[in-house]
Formats: structure tokens, C-alpha cells, sequence
């Protein structure tokens, strides 16, 4: 005879494994200085990204997301169509050497710097005796100080960048000044990662392509994404038009040019194209620079819950700027200079005040009419579509109950029951799934499910989701009164 006793265990798998979630995971497509091009790899950390790609616009954008968001990432070196460029060379002291950019296709730039040389010791290029320091950052900070020895050339560490002398002697004092610009990648330039993304069993929830995006980007990234939901892959695309160049163009340039590429290129409910962009300072080089509205709007918006709007003022501003400390535009505004906006770009705006720049709003490229307004809109009805696929896929061959009661014409229908059962579970999964995210959900068999024999039997339905209402506009009337209305 045994004692008296309890026995305990712990039993697992009673409740049906769900679906992984793959919330704020982005997949990071751009140029590099370094590293293998054309390769997935998945990250946790910016710094990941950092080593192995070194700088550049795929590690800016790693490490202005990554931080923000707080999620493993997906990255993927893109080999740019168009190499990084240089400025015409600015020299103080004409008198000396002529300096010269480099022969093209060599010594490439891999981001956009502001680049100086002065130089602290003089002397004849190709003897011994020079001394320079270079800038990166337009002269604000200087590396230290170097011996040229008898080499012809300089390369400014961290750029890419070189700089060929030519002949003659350098005078104590001249400075260098120029300019380089990104490489920039193509549509086509994606092909490969694309198709790796595609067939990869990574789950992700957006794809954010670093790149000044054409009409003709948009449209062809709108007919990707929908080749890759037959994969039950549904993923949202982040884009972004070229900036506006203040020094070249007015807003009503740019906004004409964007005119036209929303006339041209055809709407998108998948994707968000972003204009001109902010500027922050890099976790990498500690200086300034500018990111795509597309980055920043990422950066916002891949961190919250689904359903809540990236542009909720309550959330604060972003840390990027779009005014310098005196007040002065340095990019889009869409505050004092609207329109963008109503052409379904995302920008970023400022509030009379208060400080900091706030997302516009991240608008989807969708039509007028569509249902898929905000980037809340789609990324809820990619939770939907993930988990339903998940919930209905689990009701496939299971046996159905004819209902004893045929139709008017001798029609056998299945048992309302069954019907009902599935109702209740897919909608069970989905509603959990979307919990605070939209006001509400079901699954809906509307209409009686015939039974055509002993072959395959077909049940439709409907996923219906009820979005919350996102408030864009109060009007308030301010006035004297001789008594307060009583509230409601």
C-alpha cells in the first residue's frame, strides 16, 4: 500500500499552436561600403550590421531603425547601378597643386560627405614633408593629423573618398572642400533580394528599399508584393522618392515633379512611398545627416502596436529635424507647405508650438475610396490574413454534417451547426490576434454551404474587420458666453 500523495505534470500542446508573429520585423535593403551583396542575413543588433557591412546607407538605416523599433532586422546588400559622386573640389590657395577627383569607377564614396582637407605643413608632392587633416562633416570635426609622405593621393578615412594631387607644391593653409553623394540603387538593382525575401523562410512584416524610387519603382513594387501573397507571404513595402534639393528647387518644384509620379504611377494599398525626408545625427559617425521620410516613418511606426497611427501627436515628436535651430526649412514641412499629403505621400510636419517634427501621417499609395487609408489600415489586415490563412487551413477535410432538411429543390445543405463551429473558431483566432487593434472582428458564412455530392465541398466566407476611427480634424468655436453649457 502507498502513501497518500499528489502527483503532479505539466502537459503542453493542449491549445493548438498559433501562428509567430513577426511584428516590427523589417527587412533592410540598401547599398554598402563592404560585405557580400545579394545575401539575406538576419540581425538583432545594429552593430551586427556595422561590422560586417561597414558604413554606408544600409548601416545608417540599421542603426537609425534598429534602436527605435527594438526587433531583429533582416538586411541585404544591394550593388548600386550608380556609383557614389563627387563635387567640383573647392581650393582656398589656387597657387598650389590642382586637386582632382578620382578616375571614375575607383576610390567610390559609399554616403554623402562634406568633406575638407587643410593642409599644416608645406611642401612638393612626392617628397617627404606634407601634413594634412581631413574633415568628413564640412570641417565641424578634423581626424588627426597625417604625413603624406611621397604618396600622390589622399584617401579621407571613412569615405571612400580620394583625392588625387597632381603635381607641385602645397601651400601651408589651403583647404580642400567637396562634396560627395551616395551611390544610388535602381529598381532592377533589388532583383536578387527580392527573390531571396520571396522564397525565404524569415518572417518579416515590411521591406524598407533604400532608394530614390521612380513611378515606375512604385508600380513594379505594388505587382511584387502581390506575386509574394501567393506565397502567404503579406508584407507591407516602405519606398521614398528622391529628396527635394533646396538649393536647386522650390516646394512647388518638387511638388509638381511628385504630381507627376502620382499620376504616373498607378495606386498601391501594399505600399507606403514616402518624400524628402529629416535630418538626425548618426549612431555611427555622430554627425548629421539626412534620412528618406521613408526611415524615419519606419523608425515611428514599426515600434507601436498595430493599430495605433504613427502620427498620434500624444506619441511625441521624432528625434529627426526638418528645421534648423533658427527656424529655417531644411526639408519638407508639410505644415507650411501642404500638399504632399493629399497625394498620398508620407512626410513630416511641425505643430505651431511645439518642438520636434511629427509624422504627417504614413499614408498608403492607395486610391480615393480605398479602405487602406493609413499604414495602421495594412498592417491589421496582414494580421488578419496571416492568422486566418493559419486558423482556416486548420478546418480543411474536416468532416461535415449534412443538414437532415434538404433545400426547396432537394438541395443538401451542411448542418448550420458545423458552419457555426467554424465561425466561432477563426473568428476566436483572429479577434485574439488583433486584441486593441481594431474595434472589431468575425468570420462570416453569409449564405447556406451546399453539399454537391460526394466531391469537395466549398465554404465562403468573410473576414470582417472593424477599424477604429482615427480623429484628423477638430473644429473648435471660441466665444463669450453669459453661461457654460452644460455637458453631455
Amino acid at each position: 500500500m502507498s502513501a497518500p500523495s499528489v502527483e503532479q505534470r505539466r502537459v503542453d500542446g493542449q491549445t493548438g499552436a498559433g501562428p509567430q508573429f513577426a511584428d516590427g520585423v523589417i527587412a533592410i535593403l540598401a547599398p554598402a561600403e563592404k560585405g557580400t551583396a545579394d545575401k539575406l542575413y538576419s540581425v538583432s543588433d545594429w552593430t551586427q550590421v556595422f561590422a560586417t557591412f561597414g558604413g554606408g546607407i544600409l548601416s545608417e538605416t540599421a542603426a537609425y531603425v534598429g534602436p527605435r523599433v527594438r526587433r531583429p532586422m533582416i538586411v541585404g546588400r544591394v550593388t548600386p547601378s550608380v556609383d557614389g559622386t563627387y563635387s567640383d573640389i573647392s581650393v582656398t590657395n589656387p597657387a598650389g597643386v590642382t586637386p582632382s577627383a578620382p578616375t571614375a569607377g575607383t576610390s567610390k564614396p559609399w554616403d554623402d560627405f562634406s568633406i575638407v582637407i587643410r593642409f599644416l605643413a608645406a611642401g612638393t608632392v612626392g617628397n617627404a614633408g606634407i601634413r594634412y587633416q581631413t574633415s568628413k562633416d564640412g570641417g565641424v570635426t578634423f581626424a588627426r593629423a597625417l604625413a603624406l609622405g611621397t604618396a600622390t593621393s589622399i584617401n579621407v578615412p571613412g569615405t571612400g573618398a580620394s583625392v588625387n594631387l597632381g603635381t607641385g607644391g602645397v601651400i601651408v593653409g589651403t583647404t580642400w572642400t567637396f562634396k560627395t553623394t551616395a551611390p544610388a540603387a535602381t529598381a532592377a538593382d533589388f532583383a536578387e533580394l527580392e527573390k531571396k525575401l520571396k522564397a525565404t523562410s524569415l518572417d518579416f512584416e515590411a521591406v524598407l528599399k533604400v532608394f530614390p524610387a521612380n513611378a515606375t519603382a512604385i508600380t513594379a513594387g505594388e505587382a511584387l508584393l502581390t506575386d509574394w501573397e501567393s506565397k502567404k507571404k503579406y508584407v507591407i513595402g516602405l519606398l521614398n522618392v528622391r529628396p527635394m534639393d533646396l538649393t536647386a528647387e522650390d516646394e512647388a518644384d518638387y511638388l509638381g515633379e511628385l504630381q507627376g509620379i502620382y499620376d504616373t504611377a498607378g495606386t498601391s494599398i501594399r505600399q507606403a512611398v514616402g518624400a524628402d525626408g529629416a535630418y538626425d545625427v548618426s549612431l555611427i559617425t555622430k554627425q548629421r545627416r539626412f534620412y528618406p521620410a521613408s526611415v524615419v516613418a519606419a523608425a515611428k511606426t514599426f515600434g507601436l502596436p498595430l493599430g495605433t497611427d504613427p502620427a498620434e501627436v500624444d506619441l511625441g515628436p521624432t528625434t529627426a529635424n526638418i528645421r534648423d535651430a533658427d527656424g529655417n526649412a531644411i526639408a519638407w514641412d508639410e505644415e507650411t507647405t501642404p500638399g504632399l499629403d493629399d497625394l498620398r505621400f508620407s512626410t513630416l510636419r511641425t505643430f505651431p508650438g511645439r518642438s520636434g517634427s511629427f509624422v504627417t501621417n504614413v499614408n498608403m499609395f492607395s486610391p480615393v475610396g480605398s479602405d487602406y487609408v493609413w499604414i495602421q489600415h495594412a498592417r491589421c489586415m496582414n494580421r488578419a490574413l496571416k492568422v486566418g490563412n493559419f486558423a482556416l487551413t486548420q478546418c480543411l477535410s474536416r468532416k461535415l454534417r449534412p443538414d437532415p432538411e434538404l433545400g426547396p429543390n432537394g438541395e443538401m445543405y451542411v448542418a448550420q451547426g458545423d458552419i457555426n463551429e467554424i465561425q466561432s473558431e477563426v473568428t476566436r483566432q483572429i479577434r485574439a490576434a488583433l486584441d486593441g487593434q481594431v474595434a472589431g472582428v468575425q468570420f462570416i458564412v453569409p449564405n447556406r454551404v451546399v453539399i454537391p455530392g460526394n466531391g469537395p465541398t466549398t465554404v465562403t466566407g468573410n473576414v470582417e474587420l472593424l477599424p477604429f476611427a482615427y480623429l484628423k480634424k477638430i473644429v473648435a468655436n471660441y466665444l463669450f458666453v453669459r453661461a457654460l453649457t452644460a455637458s453631455t
